[in-house]
């Protein structure tokens, strides 16, 4: 009996596993998002999940059913790493896991520290010193893998992809009604076709391109509308430029920003379109949010959006950086509109099928005991050569 009893023991902790979540991002974006909802898919399953976040950031006001430690997350002085350590200790942690640049630098000092293995999620694409220490990178797209084995010097046993995921029953449960209330927020009519771009305004968003494309896109679709959502600074270098584009095309009256909104997956339900003209995109989680919530998306076909769109069936691509090829591929979705509907509903069945937040949670957890079962092979072989 106290065998059976002993076995059953080792079961559960081998399923269930003591994990420590660090994320160093401090206003709202793609990881931050990840983030706290992996950390709740993790605790519903029985995991003690514990996270350590930027004091103020965007995550520790979020509803989340773990433990959050506010942090600098700075490596020196060693202050933070200490306390981290303790509260390793304190946990019982199996596991770190990490996302974005600080807190993956902090992960590699804790693992230094206390030799609990770390695991990083590539959440952009740069080169960095850090990801060679970690025992474990997840990319969040093919892409992003690619650029970490080539750049960065990730070895292939190392490395793998699992893609980022959303909240879908949020965005595919929003009401339809949500439609007309905020085109009239928006003060757009119905018979106007609107274009959602969502994304901090920055230049790897290459919104610039979508501005260039604006002349000839309203002499073909004179009730054209563009509506930004996403951060951005009216002094900043970029955003002076746009709007000094925007003033040379007198196209000001057809552009709408409305800054950072906390209900995107409410907007999103009143695009007739959502377009992400990025330069370079790791992922590009916004095009998996308008495919749950049922909006058609075009895209720049580079980076991981070219793993979530298939041109043709769930959507459109277009080359970056080319002002021509956005300006014929919206004005193709601008006069095929059966054949929005029919890419809006294969978006749909795309996010249900590789996107969905189960399946994608157990591939995380998969690599979070073959990284466990790694390191309980290593430490027995330790002990045998010890012996």
């Amino acid at each position: 009996m106290l065998f059976l009893i002993f076995v059953f023991l080792r079961f559960l902790l081998s399923i269930f596993v003591n994990i420590l979540q660090l994320i160093s991002g401090v206003d709202v974006n793609g990881a931050l998002v990840y983030c706290k909802l992996l950390c709740n898919k993790l605790a519903d399953r029985g995991h003690h999940v514990v996270l350590g976040a930027r004091t103020g950031s965007w995550i520790t006001r979020q509803p989340l059913k773990v433990p959050v430690y506010d942090s600098s997350l700075r490596r020196f002085p060693i202050d933070e790493l200490k306390r981290f350590r303790d509260l390793i200790g304190e946990h019982q942690i199996d596991l770190i896991h990490s996302h974005m640049s600080r807190a993956n630098h902090f992960g590699v000092c804790l693992n230094l520290m206390t030799k609990i293995p770390v695991i990083a999620t590539a959440h952009s694409r740069q080169w960095q010193l850090h990801w060679r220490f970690n025992q474990h990178v997840i990319a969040n797209s093919t892409a992003t893998a690619d650029y970490l084995r080539s750049v960065n010097g990730v070895s292939a046993e190392k490395l793998s992809t699992t893609h980022c995921f959303v909240d879908i029953e949020k965005f595919k449960n929003v009401e339809a009604s949500f439609r007309s209330y905020y085109r009239v927020e928006l003060h757009v009519q119905e018979d106007d076709f609107l274009v959602g771009v969502v994304g901090d305004v920055t230049e790897r968003k290459g919104h610039e391109y979508l501005l260039r494309a604006l002349p000839r896109l309203l002499a073909e679709m004179p009730r054209l509308k563009i509506a930004f959502i996403g951060r951005f600074n009216r002094r900043d270098r970029y955003t002076r430029r746009l709007r000094a584009i925007i003033k040379r095309d007198q196209t000001f009256r057809c552009v709408k920003w409305l800054g950072i909104r906390d209900n995107v997956h409410e907007y999103i339900r009143a695009f007739d379109v959502l377009c992400v003209p990025s330069i370079e995109e790791p992922l590009g989680m916004v095009a998996i949010e308008a495919q749950a919530a049922g909006i058609p998306v075009v895209a720049s076909n580079t980076g991981g959006l070219a793993e979530i769109i298939q041109h043709g069936s769930n959507g459109l691509l277009f080359e970056p950086k080319d002002p021509a090829a956005i300006h014929s591929t919206l004005v193709h979705a601008y006069k095929n509109t059966e054949e929005l509907g029919r890419m809006s509903a294969a978006g749909q069945r795309t996010v249900q099928h590789r996107f969905c937040p189960e399946r994608l949670t157990n591939a995380i957890e998969d690599t979070y005991r073959r990284v466990l079962g790694r390191k309980l092979t290593l430490a027995k072989t330790e002990t045998r050569r010890a012996g």
